[in-house]
Formats: C-alpha cells, structure tokens, sequence
C-alpha cells in the first residue's frame, strides 16, 4: 500500500513540476490562431466597431471610429433599413394601424448605428423621433442624448440642447424621478454657460438663470427653501398649494443632492448672480440639516450663507443667519464657526484690521476657490468688490488669483497659521 502512495505522489509531482513541452505549446498556439482565424466575421466587425471612443467637453460630445469605408457603407444601409421599417410601423393600412412602440424600436436601432457611423445629426433626429414616439423614462435617456448631440450640430445649438434636456425633465417628473428631472434641469441651465469665461452667453443669462433656479425648486421645493425669497427669477407659484407634508415628499433626498446644488451655487458665484447662489446655498443647507450626516458640507453650507449676505451687504441678516447657525452644537466647535463670527463681527464693527486677519484664517484652504475670492473682495462697508470682467483678459484674471492665493499662503506661514498638517475637514463626521 506504501509503494502505491509512492508512485501516485511521484507521478502527481511529475504532472506539477515537469517541465513544459514546447511542442505542445506551439500545437496550442497553432489550434489558437486557428480558432481565431475560424471566427465569423460578424464577430469581427463587431470587435473593430466596439472601438468608438467618446469625449466631452462642456456637453459636447466627440467620436473616433475605427470604421473602414466599406463597413460604415454598410452600417449606414442597415440604418436606413431599420428607418424605413419604422415608417412603415407608423403607416396606417386597411387591416393595420400604427404601432408606435415597434416604431420606437427600429428608430432606436438606427440611431446607435448612426452614432457607430460618427453621424451626429442623423442620430440626434432618429433619437428624438424616437423619443415623441413613447412617453416614458426610455423617452427621457433619448431626449437627453439629442441634447448633447444638438450642441455640435450645426444649426442646432444651446437653444436646443436645453429645450431637449427640458423635455426629459419633464418626463422624469412625471414619472416620479425627481432626482433626474432636476439633474436634467440643471443640464439645460449649465449649456448656456461659456466654460472659458464661467459666464452665461450673451443674450442667454435670463434663461440659464432661470432653468438652474428651477432644478433648485425641484431639488427643494420652493416653500420649503429658508432662502426662497433670494430667488432672482422664481416666485412662489404653484407651491402655494402646497402644504409642508406634502412638499417634504417632493424633497430629493438623493446622495449627491446636496453637491449638486452646493456646485450650482459656485455657478451662480461666477456668474455674479449672489441672489440666485443664496438661494441655492439655502436650499443645500436645507439638504443637509435633514440629511444630519454630512457634518462638514453642513458647516461649509453654513459659512456660504452669510459670506453670500456679506457680500450683498446686508450684515443684518448676516448676523441673524449666524445666530440661527450656533443653534447646531456640533457647528460652535467647528473652524468655520469661528471665521463666520469673525467675518460678522469685523463688518459690523467696520474694523479693517480684524476684518484682514479673518480673511487670512486657513478654514479658507479647504473651501473652492470661488468662495475664498468672495471672502477675501469683502469690505466692511457696502457689498463686495465687483469683477470688471469687461476691461480684463480671463488669463489675466487667473494670474492674478494665483498671486493672491499665494501671497495669502505666504502671510499665513510667516503667522503660523498654516493649517494643511490638521485638516480633518475631508471627513464627514457624525
């Protein structure tokens, strides 16, 4: 019995350790290549079409095709097949009547060809015919996509762009979705924004104000807002109807919801717009205390609110903000806390110098840079410091910001109150 386990171990280490045959590798080799050889060229086609690579840049989208001639030729009969099946679907007949929902299909199926063929205006109306064809969620993804397609078609542009992200807000909503339906409002207000400048375009401001306005009502409905009143556009309309119960259930309480509005408040910071960004700025803080877990985001939502009413002046309703802040026991010990106070109490006793020493406090390290200038263009008499936009280069202005940030860095390491070594601002703590 002995020699038996004997052999078998000898023999199950030959399997293990010997070593390989050459021969039988270059035989797998061979039966590999052949295999690949063998392989339909449908599967072919569809390894080198899988190949398209999109890229985005404020809304626009970019396609690389590795699509020979010959086989975009192809594709692009396959698509017009699939488009005039659809208008068949859609004709009516003695023993037939429209079917939209096949329709929908075929157009669909056509419009991700075309999309394959690097056809973006082909695709944008085949995604919308698509869309006015079926009236649901599936409608809304179609409408988005056109949306980013109508940025780059000729002829098309940010008009459009946000009238088709409109559409899928409105499909959203209506199917109860209000987290995408105020994410694809927000889409409709960002297209109207000049991604150089972070201005909204010439002749657009009204509508990119208002369309982000509005994803900030959907977010947080607009009687539930503290800041509704700072609303440049919106008015209290349709919620009036509303009572708290019912609005609470219209709240989003999504996980990014309250960065989404903290960013469209950056928005409306660089645009100048310091109602609007109030009024999100409320609304996000809002988010927050109902969230009662970001802790952090609550502080720096905090200190936004009355650097906001800083900046328009009112130090009145500043100090009544604060005031309502330090009801929060967790926010007293917070570094935020401090540099809202002494912001508040610099401007209402017009003191320059402590007003300068607030403006230095390292709690400016860790908030985004279109706040830190907010704070640092504070006076202790009157609103903020304007930007004249008009008279500078974009360039000149970045230049500038960097001198500044850095000269503060450097005032701040001579009074050794650098703060980067204790940040413990990157967690959300409970």
């Amino acid at each position: 019995m002995s020699s038996n386990y004997k052999n078998n171990l000898d023999s199950t280490r030959a399997a293990l350790f010997a070593p390989s045959n050459p021969s039988g590798k270059q035989q797998a080799t061979k039966a590999k290549s052949a295999t690949v050889r063998s392989a339909p060229a449908a599967v072919r086609d569809q390894a080198t079409t899988s190949s398209a690579v999109r890229t985005q840049r404020s809304g626009k989208s970019n396609f690389r095709t590795s699509l020979s001639p010959e086989q975009k030729v192809a594709k692009m009969n396959e698509a017009e097949g699939f488009r005039k099946q659809a208008k068949k679907a859609m004709s009516s007949g003695l023993f037939s009547s429209p079917d939209p929902v096949s329709a929908s299909t075929y157009y669909k199926k056509a419009a991700d060809l075309y999309k394959v063929c690097q056809e973006p205006k082909l695709e944008m109306l085949l995604r919308i015919s698509t869309a006015e064809l079926i009236n649901d969620r599936l409608a809304a993804v179609e409408y988005k996509r056109a949306a980013d397609l109508a940025i780059e078609v000729e002829g098309y542009g940010v008009e459009k762009a946000a009238h088709y992200n409109l559409n899928a807000a409105q499909l959203f909503l209506e199917s109860g979705d209000n987290a995408k339906a105020a994410e694809a409002t927000t889409k409709a207000g960002l297209v109207y924004i000049d991604p150089t400048t972070n201005n909204a375009l010439t002749g657009y401001e009204t509508e990119c104000v208002t369309n982000l306005e509005k994803a900030v009502n959907l977010y947080v409905p607009f009687c539930l807002n503290p800041r509704a009143s700072s609303a440049s556009i919106l008015e209290a309309g349709d919620d009036d109807a509303l009572n708290q119960d019912a609005a609470e259930h219209l709240v989003v309480t999504s996980a990014y919801g309250g960065k989404n509005l903290t960013q469209i408040m950056f928005h409306f910071i660089l645009m100048g717009e310091m109602g609007s960004a109030l009024y999100a700025a409320g609304a996000a803080t809002f988010l927050y205390e109902k969230d009662s877990i970001s802790t952090i985001s609550l502080h720096r939502s905090y200190l936004a609110e009355t650097v906001l009413l800083l900046a328009q002046g009112d130090a009145v309703a500043a100090n009544e903000a604060m005031m309502r802040h330090f009801q929060k026991t967790s926010y007293l010990r917070s570094r935020e806390c401090e540099l809202e106070e002494n912001l508040v109490r610099a401007i209402q006793s017009c003191d320059e110098e402590a007003l300068t020493k607030a403006q230095m406090s390292p709690v400016l390290n860790n908030l985004e840079r279109c706040l830190i200038d907010l704070v640092l263009r504070l006076r202790v008499i009157g609103t903020a410091k304007k930007i004249e936009r008009d008279n500078r280069d974009h360039e000149e202005d970045e230049a500038d910001a960097e001198a500044t940030f850095q000269e503060m860095g450097d005032l701040m390491a001579e009074m050794g109150l650098d703060g980067d070594n204790d940040d413990e601002d990157d967690f959300d703590l409970t």
